[in-house]
């Protein structure tokens, strides 16, 4: 095992997903991916890009989500870890098969809440589709939430 997805959502799991990630790459002398899928872009009717307050409001929020992600691989580098960092815009589920296939992944490692909110309950999560879909094994952390 050579290749080991970590995905990162800046929520409650994100310390201990990247503690187990660093665990499970030194024991298989392994490459971590972190992998953070932003939101897309609001979409406004009637407006080419948007209204600028709205683009500068998300490019501030892509540099902090990226700083975030550099701190976590500098973690990953201090324990000699190879290590890169994967900052996309999409749709969750769809980006992380996309990179699981384009970088030849063999293990995914995710947090995933316990409780369920009701927008999970009529959509389903991200968690789950990954689950779903995932042509590899997954390392699920479960994870204790204070919301």
């Amino acid at each position: 095992m050579k290749e080991i997805l970590v995905l990162i959502d800046f929520e409650d799991p994100t310390e201990s997903v990247a503690a187990y990630a660093i665990t499970l790459a030194q024991a298989f002398q392994a490459r971590c991916w972190l992998l953070h899928v932003a939101s897309p872009d609001p979409e406004f009717v009637g407006y080419e890009p948007g209204p600028q307050y709205i683009r500068d409001h998300r490019a501030t929020e892509l540099k902090n989500e990226h700083r975030q992600l550099e701190g976590l691989k500098a973690q990953l580098q201090e324990k000699n870890i190879p290590c890169e960092i994967l900052l996309i815009q999409g749709y969750p589920a769809q980006i992380i098969q996309q990179e699981i296939k384009k970088r030849d992944i063999e293990l995914v490692v995710m947090g995933h809440h316990r409780r369920i909110t009701l927008r999970e309950w009529i959509v389903g999560s991200v968690g789950k589709e990954v689950l779903r879909d995932s042509p590899v094994p997954l390392f699920i952390i479960p994870v204790d939430s204070a919301s």
